[in-house]
């Protein structure tokens, strides 16, 4: 027998294909982030406008309750068969009227309100006269504004 040693080759360090899969497998990875960002922030987009349109709807409610005999009279009562656009409201004489359409359009896209009294708050339906007023707001969502899209509906209701 031959007492030969027999060396064992060691590896010195990482060859250029582990390199690339780590890069590519990183890269996916940070893909796929940007891609869970992209999402959140038109989540949050549309979380913000719905924010916005709700408060709005409670603040022609303060407006309404501020001027009562005015607002029992008919004199918020607009777009009462469909939502009329923020322009339009813009356009009131009736002064709280005109802001409240001033701030819708400022803050949503294609905004449109409805004010209507109904006697069934159940219904949600506008019968023309009642205790209870309806404040129906409608936009287009920023994040779809394609044509044809869906709009976004605020509805709430309320008794001054």
């Amino acid at each position: 027998m031959s007492n030969r040693s027999v060396a064992i080759e060691t590896q010195a360090g990482t060859s250029l294909l582990e390199v690339l899969i780590a890069v590519v497998v990183l890269s996916l990875g940070l893909l796929g982030l940007a891609g869970l960002q992209v999402a959140g922030l038109r989540v949050n987009q549309g979380a913000m406008q719905r924010s916005q349109a709700t408060m709005l709807a409670y603040d022609v409610f303060d407006r309404m309750r501020s001027d009562r005999t005015a607002a029992l009279a008919g004199k918020y009562d607009v777009g009462t068969t469909s939502p009329v656009s923020s322009e339009v409201l813009a356009d009131s004489t009736n002064l709280s009227l005109k802001h409240w359409g001033l701030s819708l359009g400022h803050a949503l896209v294609g905004a449109e309100g409805r004010i209507c009294r109904t006697n069934n708050p159940a219904s949600m339906a506008c019968a023309g006269a009642g205790e209870y007023f309806i404040v129906e707001i409608r936009w287009v969502d920023e994040n779809d504004r394609k044509a044809g899209a869906t709009k976004q509906t605020v509805s709430v209701l309320g008794q001054l």
